[in-house]
């Protein structure tokens, strides 16, 4: 039973709680589960990442990039960057496509049937991006088709 000073403990409280560091609230692109890659079949690697949340802290990707080394060499495999000047009331946003890597990548353009395949000769390919059913959010997944002369061969993620 504490008696005598009950106010002691509640500040105790109340200044360690203020003092331990606040988790900042996520965005849709923040959060570490809405990027994947994956192997898709025996010569096939799906990538999903998120483009743009709307949402509260209105964020978008600036210059996103999934790198990877084969044989020693480093290379990009995809990169995405969302245009920055986003109007939230808008349905829709343009992003820019990359990859310096052999073979092609077939990119759905957010929750639409709308794709396109991209090679590494194709240089920098700006598409339109349809928001995911929520309305906020816009992500793109990517198929990366392994060409013949990398099949067999161990390749390693970088990360982004």
């Amino acid at each position: 039973m504490m008696r005598g000073r009950p106010w002691l403990v509640l500040l105790t409280v109340a200044l360690f709680a203020w003092l331990v560091p606040q988790r900042a609230a996520a965005t849709h692109v923040d959060d570490t589960w809405n990027y994947s890659v994956s192997l898709n079949g025996s010569n096939t690697v799906a990538i999903k990442v998120p483009v743009y949340d709307e949402d509260g802290a209105d964020c978008w990707v600036v210059d996103g990039k999934l790198k990877m080394k084969v044989d020693g060499v480093e290379t990009t495999l995809f990169r995405w960057q969302s245009e920055t000047d986003i109007d939230n009331d808008d349905d829709d946003l343009d992003c820019w496509f990359q990859t310096w890597a052999d073979g092609y990548i077939t990119i759905t353009q957010g929750n639409s049937s709308s794709h396109f395949v991209l090679y590494s000769s194709d240089g920098e390919q700006k598409r339109t991006i349809y928001a995911n059913s929520d309305g906020e959010t816009y992500d793109v997944t990517a198929v990366w088709r392994v060409p013949h002369n990398l099949r067999g061969k161990t390749i390693t993620s970088l990360g982004t």
